[in-house]
């Protein structure tokens, strides 16, 4: 019977160990949601604000009738809703890349809307 049974330690024992891309996404989040979800509307708010435009032609139109930013606030949603879930179900160890490149894309929306903003 010695091969009928066997021995399953305690889960408790088990140490876990978080994989590093897990936790590289998890951290990468932040500047994500900061960059892209609230720095890029709060810096393309303050250019609209000072009398610029926007220069995205899907968004540009949907501003300019509404008279509002909530166009782009339903659009970054829908993307970044859309980026968490690619990143959940389809990415698996690769799940660093979808933060990482809306850090980027955040960055430099940012960075542009400033630079837009100063002069």
């Amino acid at each position: 019977m010695k091969g009928l049974l066997e021995v399953v330690p305690n889960e408790r024992e088990i140490p876990t160990k978080r994989e590093p891309s897990l936790r590289l996404s998890t951290a990468l989040w932040l500047p994500a949601i900061l960059l892209y979800g609230f720095g890029d509307v709060i810096t393309t708010w303050l250019v609209l604000a000072a009398g610029g435009r926007e220069l995205n032609p899907v968004l540009a139109p949907l501003i300019e009738a509404t008279g509002s930013i909530w166009p782009l606030i339903l659009v970054k949603a829908v993307v970044l809703g859309s980026i968490i879930l690619l990143c959940q179900f389809v990415l698996g160890k690769q799940k660093w890349i979808g933060p990482a490149l809306l850090s980027c894309f955040g960055g430099g929306a940012v960075i542009h809307n400033l630079v837009a903003f100063l002069a």
